[in-house]
């Protein structure tokens, strides 16, 4: 969702590298709890953050996330990590 001029130059400069999809206010609202209620923060929102600002990503893999049954850490983590540096840039 674009709410200011500046998020609208933003998602507009990213061209055609990501998907995008055009929806009404009424579909996004239904698929977004968001909308109606804040969103709780989890039972372990203060560990996990403590265990990433001591150890870094890998301590955050070590403790949090388990492989799938290849052994292999999903993508989407991957992106997580790569957000993270990116964010984090002298945090490793």
């Amino acid at each position: 969702m674009i709410n200011t001029e500046l998020g609208k130059r933003y998602f507009e400069s990213v061209g055609n590298k990501i998907k995008k999809e055009e929806h009404t206010w009424k579909e996004a609202y239904i698929s977004n709890l968001q909308f109606t209620k804040p969103n709780t923060i989890p039972t372990d929102y203060k560990n996990f953050w403590n265990t990433y600002y001591d150890g870094g990503f890998a301590k955050v893999l070590e403790k949090y996330w388990k492989p799938d049954k290849k052994g292999k850490y999903k993508t989407l983590l991957i992106v997580w990590k790569r957000a993270h540096e990116y964010l984090f840039p002298n945090k490793k």
